[in-house]
């Protein structure tokens, strides 16, 4: 497993210029797991209006993995790969990383709260637990688009790898049915149980 912080971070903010936190003034450090989707933003959203105070050092987190668009079906070894087409894919990634954390970022600094963001390449479970870890959050929260138990199984969940791994607290945001109304999911793939609406 390899796992790579982007040399390139979105500008911390101006509250943030030293150390993520002291042991002369002890902070809150809250990572927030972010990717392109609409369960991210509302995380994200919930994290800002209900879990956030003004003292908190925010860390956004992205973890995008390596695509290898040159490799060829059923071919081995190097030359399987296209140089130039992993150099752009890698620089789409990165620039696609830099956009989204970009866009959080803007929402923190107007709120004038402390933050991070960070890139990290690699795979995204691992690479987010490997990261919480190192900045020693106080706090992880990331979205969840509530899963069934077959699809949690087959493609497995970030959400739930995250609560089973990290070694502080993880808030997982699920949306409420006219959340999910909201993002465009129709109502016969939302299944009520017992613990909430599960998007099948």
């Amino acid at each position: 497993m390899t796992i790579t912080e982007v040399a390139t971070e979105v500008q911390a903010s101006p509250q943030n210029t030293s150390s993520v936190a002291t042991a002369a003034s002890p902070k809150r450090i809250i990572a927030i797991a972010l990717d392109d989707s609409k369960y991210a933003e509302l995380a994200f959203n919930h994290a800002v209006d209900h879990y956030i105070r003004d003292d908190d050092v925010v860390i956004l987190l992205n973890v995008q993995h390596n695509r290898y668009p040159g490799v060829t079906a059923g071919a081995t070894g190097l030359d399987a790969f296209d140089p130039s087409e992993l150099e752009r894919a890698a620089q789409a990634s990165k620039d696609d990383s830099y956009a989204l954390l970009t866009r959080y970022a803007k929402v923190l600094a107007a709120k004038k709260i402390s933050y991070r963001a960070l890139s990290v390449i690699g795979p995204v479970r691992e690479g987010l637990v490997h990261k919480i870890k190192e900045l020693n959050a106080t706090t992880v929260i990331v979205g969840s688009r509530g899963a069934n138990l077959l699809s949690r199984s087959l493609l497995g969940s970030v959400s739930n790898y995250l609560a089973h791994h990290c070694h502080c607290p993880v808030l997982i945001v699920k949306p409420n049915h006219a959340e999910l109304l909201d993002m465009g999911v129709p109502e016969h793939h939302m299944v009520v149980v017992p613990d909430g609406l599960k998007v099948v």
